[in-house]
């Protein structure tokens, strides 16, 4: 569907979602580029987004708890011949890597979520240093590469035990 919009629509989707985050973008008008161009305006940031579950893997180590979605995914016939995101991509391990394919893909920004079972095992309590340290050394390689992290706080994982979400 938004494949059929049109830049000005686009434009206006665009600076409606700013909006509802609270993001200022820069001043833009279509009437400054020549027909045809193909040029965001000075400032756009091209960027890329993952879902911790997603991509992270490593289910079972730096002590991470069980999320909602391991509960799900576990569970028989709710998932596509019952695909789990034990693995997924690996990120966990393979975090430098895939900076590096950002880097490479020449992008500015990197949306990101935090798997909260991983910095809240239990889902309360302390925080868990094994996960604090797994994603700080994600944001560090991040900014070593020249690429500006942005954290989703929620991404609809939450521990698979807490009732009530963000209380």
């Amino acid at each position: 569907m938004m494949k059929n919009l049109t830049r000005r629509q686009f434009g206006k989707v665009v600076a409606a979602t700013a909006a509802l985050a609270g993001v200022s973008l820069p001043e833009f008008s279509p009437a400054q580029q020549p027909p045809g161009s193909r040029q965001f305006p000075q400032g756009f940031v091209w960027g890329c987004a993952t879902a911790a579950y997603q991509i992270e893997g490593g289910v079972h180590e730096g002590a991470r708890g069980a999320s909602v979605w391991d509960v799900f995914s576990h569970t028989p016939g709710k998932t596509y011949n019952g695909d789990t995101g034990d693995v997924a991509d690996d990120s966990y391990h393979l975090y430098k890597e895939d900076v590096k394919l950002l880097k490479n893909l020449g992008v500015g920004a990197y949306r990101m979520s935090i798997a909260w079972p991983r910095i809240f095992p239990q889902g309360t309590g302390q925080p868990n240093q094994a996960g604090l340290d797994y994603y700080k050394r994600v944001l560090d390689e991040l900014q070593q590469n020249g690429i500006t992290p942005y954290v989703t706080i929620f991404h609809w994982e939450l521990h698979a035990e807490i009732a009530g979400g963000w209380q």
